[in-house]
């Protein structure tokens, strides 16, 4: 399917590195991780990033289906070089009918 190559093109030109380990293997693979913006008076004392006013608090994710993002669920644990990150809720993106990204909620996880 032509929107799956899209994705995955779109994926590895704009998103980073990810890491995930799940039974001992490591899993790497690019993925979009950004801080989840948005437009309210309260938030207009949080940074302005290029997304629109940054959530200290929560991520967004948008990442592959396969290579390891497949193994992308609730309550993951996600790295994108030292910052680790914890999946709160995911679920796939469906286009005709069949899943072509996921997408997550994360919370930066502190030292």
């Amino acid at each position: 399917m032509e929107i799956q190559a899209d994705i995955r093109n779109a994926l590895q030109a704009l998103g980073g590195e990810v890491s995930l380990e799940k039974d001992g293997a490591v899993y790497l693979f690019s993925a979009c991780i950004q801080p989840d913006a948005y437009q309210t008076q309260e938030g207009s004392r949080s940074p302005q990033t290029r997304f629109g006013k940054a959530d200290p608090r929560q991520y967004l994710y948008y990442g592959p289906l396969e290579n390891g993002g497949e193994l992308v669920e609730d309550g993951t644990l996600l790295r994108q070089g030292e910052t680790v990150y914890l999946v709160q809720i995911c679920h796939d993106f469906f286009w005709q009918g069949e899943a072509v990204y996921r997408r997550a909620v994360l919370k930066r996880q502190e030292d």
